[in-house]
């Protein structure tokens, strides 16, 4: 089982340099701050030390994944999909009723992972 915690302004550093380990232009940590303080965010970080983080933003009966990373040597091991149930299971209990992401269409893991719990393709944004 994979630990997970909310996440909170004072693991801004935490989810910069989890996030710089995923993505080429990544968020710092004064980024997550500006977040992590807006109503309607939601984050959780998995594993101690952490390994993985998501962010959630849920407005009226909407949410979105604003982001989701995992630390190289910890991807395949269920760190996403623990995080991504956690967010649902917080969702379902509101007034959510749809989760929106995106994701490049060249990100065969990510696509699948979503896949598996049930997202389905809502469009395509053209040179995402």
């Amino acid at each position: 089982m994979i630990p997970l915690r909310s996440a909170h302004v004072a693991d801004c550093d935490v989810m910069a340099a989890i996030h710089a380990q995923s993505f080429p232009s990544p968020w710092s940590p004064i980024d997550f701050a500006t977040l992590m303080s807006q109503a309607g965010i939601a984050g959780w970080i998995a594993g101690e030390p952490a390994v993985g983080l998501l962010l959630v933003r849920a407005a009226a009966d909407e949410a979105e994944v604003l982001t989701l990373a995992t630390s190289p040597d910890a991807r395949r091991g269920g760190v996403a999909t623990a995080l991504l149930t956690q967010a649902l299971a917080m969702l379902r209990r509101g007034p959510t009723r749809r989760l929106f992401l995106e994701v490049a269409e060249d990100n065969v893991a990510a696509r699948a992972l979503y896949g598996r719990l049930g997202f389905v393709d809502g469009g395509r944004r053209k040179a995402y």
